[in-house]
């Protein structure tokens, strides 16, 4: 009877937003002990769910300090705008999108993990990528790319470029299908565009 009960709080619980489902699931003690049996897709501040039993449960959380671990399960993550410090050891293999801040300019040599598909980089980013980006990261969005920062991954097809200081964009692995410029890069004039490159996108 039990497991009858589950399964269909299971089916409720797919229909529900995250907040809507934790509240729901703190009605009783029985229900309560479910909130480890849920996935938690929601943007959240790692911060807020430290203390919580099933905080290995959200999968997707933004990060201001190294003062916590993240969980194992998380697929999703984001440092915040002013967050600069080493991060050696820090990422789970679990992260499959990884996104740095405004601020980040942090060496990541051995850093990034195998399962990383998505990597972004912000403006103040300007350490070596050469051989620091694994090959399963297949989308890259650099805000503030030279060349001084060594070779894009050949298993890069999605590329975003913000700040660009070489009109030569020679540095683009023949591997990238899409290709997207910000507004800023207008006022360069014409770039040569590879032509491997099928879509072309300006944000």
């Amino acid at each position: 009877m039990l497991s009858i009960c589950t399964d269909i709080l299971y089916l409720i619980g797919k229909h529900l937003s995250e907040k809507e489902k934790i509240k729901w699931l703190s009605i009783c003690t029985d229900t309560n002990k479910l909130k480890n049996k849920f996935i938690y897709n929601t943007k959240v501040s790692l911060n807020k769910i430290l203390n919580l039993s099933y905080r290995h449960n959200f999968s997707h959380v933004s990060h201001i300090t190294l003062d916590a671990k993240v969980p194992d399960c998380v697929t999703h993550l984001e440092y915040k705008y002013f967050f600069n410090s080493p991060i050696k050891g820090c990422i789970p293999s679990s992260v499959k999108y990884l996104e740095f801040g405004f601020k980040f300019n942090q060496s990541i040599e051995g850093c990034i993990p195998l399962s990383v598909t998505h990597l972004t980089f912000g403006y103040e980013f300007q350490q070596s990528i050469k051989g620091n980006i694994p090959l399963s990261v297949t989308h890259l969005d650099v805000a503030r790319y030279n060349k001084t920062m060594g070779q894009m991954p050949s298993s890069v097809t999605h590329l975003r470029l913000a700040y660009l200081r070489e009109e030569n964009v020679d540095f683009i692995p023949s591997s990238v299908t899409h290709l997207t410029f910000t507004d800023n890069l207008r006022e360069k004039g014409s770039i040569a565009i590879p032509k491997t490159v099928k879509y072309v996108k300006w944000q």
